[in-house]
């Protein structure tokens, strides 16, 4: 234990959201993963000449599926943003292609650093619900400013109000008191965190029309997918450094915190006697007006 104690206090110092080792990853490569990037690609209308935006592109799943929908266009273009240097290092590795400019930083900075680009479409995948909801707003912002007359923005996000549906609370509430208790059982210093996680700001499907509306965008449409969650699903979620410190505290140490999350959820599988968890996840794509319609 006291090991355990002294790992989690270092964590606790040098504290970074995103971490090697517990990078999207291992969430990104399940079958169910690939529809979502896939509905915002499409819904797009990203053709062959086409430059596109991918904020918060993590470990390139998402540039990838770009590059082998324009595969045989050099006129093709996707600059890739995102704060963790470890998921970039990824994507860098897994693509050669220079149709490709990654650029390091946070979607707010990028937004900043692209204030004058004419992009197509900007696609933010699962990329809202880690942003503060004070500050979506002007990440939204940017996007439309980034986006020549015309342009789409395509966006989705897991948690937002309405995506759980209400029969499968009791899942959560196992399976988080599964977590909390091997935890206590580890950490005697644990404690909850008093703070409410970016990812519980969640708005419902009818604020996140209106939040795109009063921006400026125009022909919204919002579409909820539902997905059935296997237990495989959820043990890649809780590899995820995001997820383990949204879920348990953000100083935890990421190690015993995904360990726990596995063991908490494997026995709420196995106690509930279920083979999946239904849970939705929201899209949303809008268009910039163009000239015309300005």
């Amino acid at each position: 234990r006291s090991l355990a104690v002294r790992r989690h206090r270092a964590s606790c110092r040098g504290l970074s959201t995103f971490a090697r080792d517990f990078e999207f990853e291992s969430m990104a490569r399940r079958p169910m993963y690939e529809a979502c990037p896939r509905w915002l690609i499409e819904q797009c209308q990203i053709g062959e000449s086409s430059t596109v935006v991918d904020l918060g592109c993590g470990s390139g799943i998402v540039t990838e599926l770009l590059l082998e929908r324009s595969a045989r266009s050099r006129d093709f273009h996707v600059i890739a943003v995102d704060p963790s240097e470890w998921e970039l290092e990824i994507a860098r590795s897994r693509i050669r292609d220079s149709r490709v400019t990654f650029i390091h930083g946070t979607a707010q900075d990028a937004v900043g650093r692209l204030a004058q680009a004419d992009v197509d479409a900007v696609v933010l995948c699962n990329v809202l619900h880690q942003v503060p909801r004070a500050d979506r707003r002007s990440l939204l912002e940017g996007a439309f400013a980034l986006l020549r007359p015309g342009g789409l923005v395509g966006a989705n996000t897991l948690f937002y109000d309405g995506g759980v549906p209400r029969h499968t609370w009791a899942f959560y509430v196992r399976w988080m008191a599964e977590a909390r208790s091997i935890l206590a059982r580890e950490l005697s210093t644990w404690e909850e965190p008093v703070t409410t996680p970016v990812a519980r700001q969640r708005l419902s499907p009818q604020q996140h029309r209106e939040l795109l509306q009063t921006i400026g965008f125009e022909d919204v449409h919002i579409e909820e997918l539902p997905f059935e969650w296997t237990l495989e699903d959820w043990e890649a979620l809780c590899r995820y450094s995001v997820f383990i410190q949204g879920a348990l505290s953000p100083g935890i140490d990421l190690e015993l915190g995904s360990r726990a999350l596995i063991e908490g959820v494997r026995i709420a599988f196995r106690t509930l006697g279920i083979q999946a968890v239904p849970r939705g996840w929201l899209h949303c794509v809008a268009r910039r007006p163009s000239i015309a319609a300005a």
